[in-house]
This record gives C-alpha cells, sequence and structure tokens, in this order.
C-alpha cells in the first residue's frame, strides 16, 4: 500500500471520531429544542450509509460508513473483508453499488467509492484528537440497524 492511501486511511480512522467526535453539552429538558444528540443524529444522517456486503452466495455482511468527501465512504475493514459487491443506502432508501479503493487491515479502514445522492454531504475530519473525557457520539448502521447512536466519553 503507497504512502498516500496509508495517510488518507490513518486520517480517516481519526475521521471516524468526527462522527463520535462532537462535543455535546448538557441537555435542557425535552421539548426545549436542547437535544444535542437528536440534532447531531439529524444534523450527520444523511451521511451515514448502511452497508451490505455479498460474496458469491449471497449477504456475507451488513454493516455501515459514512461520507467523507464527495465520492469517499469510510468504513471498516472488517465489513468489507471478503466481498465480491457491495452495495450502499444512504438516507433516501435507495441503494447503490460502491466501488472498493482501498482497505487496511491494521487500521481496520477502508475507502470505497460511490455517487453520492445530492442531499448527502460529507462529513469533516478532526484537525485533532478530542481529549480524554469528552462526551461523544457514534451514529451508524450496526448489523443492519438503521437510525443507530450511541454515546460515551473518551477513554484514551
Amino acid at each position: 500500500m503507497d504512502h498516500t492511501r496509508r495517510r488518507f486511511l490513518a486520517a480517516a480512522g481519526a475521521g471516524i471520531a468526527s462522527l463520535a467526535g462532537c462535543t455535546a453539552p448538557q441537555s435542557g429538558p425535552a421539548g426545549t429544542g436542547d437535544e444535542p444528540f437528536v440534532d447531531l443524529y439529524e444534523s450527520v444522517s444523511p451521511a451515514v450509509v448502511r452497508l451490505r456486503v455479498y460474496d458469491s452466495i449471497g449477504v456475507l455482511a451488513e454493516g455501515s460508513g459514512w461520507l467523507y468527501d464527495d465520492g469517499v465512504l469510510v468504513t471498516n475493514d472488517h465489513v468489507v473483508a471478503g466481498a465480491e459487491t457491495v452495495r450502499a443506502q444512504f438516507a433516501s432508501g435507495d441503494w447503490v453499488e460502491v466501488e472498493m479503493l482501498g482497505t487496511d487491515p491494521y487500521s481496520d479502514l477502508a475507502a470505497l467509492s460511490v455517487e453520492p445522492p445530492n442531499d448527502a454531504g460529507g462529513l469533516p475530519l478532526l484537525d485533532e484528537q478530542p481529549e480524554v473525557g469528552t462526551q461523544v457520539a457514534a451514529v451508524g448502521a450496526p448489523l443492519g440497524l438503521e437510525g443507530s447512536l450511541t454515546s460515551g466519553v473518551v477513554s484514551g
């Protein structure tokens, strides 16, 4: 793997934290419009995709990824390992076929090429790692589930 691809995949690894790297202020009472995780989910979910991975027999795996830049999806290598075909489902509900750009099993990252819908903008990478103790959330579609959000704190 060339150094440019490895640098991109390393940056994307840090960028995965961008899904989870949003500081969440204290939430106000329900209904006040001060629900940081609801707002976070609504703002990033158009860029989060559900992935379905196929081999010669059928569906091999399901997982999620996120649109980094116009036409580049980032996911985990273990999600697409062994794939013959990968399809992505954006918030619109339509499934589109994607092309593998590169994988790195050591960082467990993969980059895929896709023609995104017009309403799906890419998510930025963080400029630096969040501090230990920062409250974060991860948005995705693990095991084919839709609309998943979990929260926690950066532990190290």
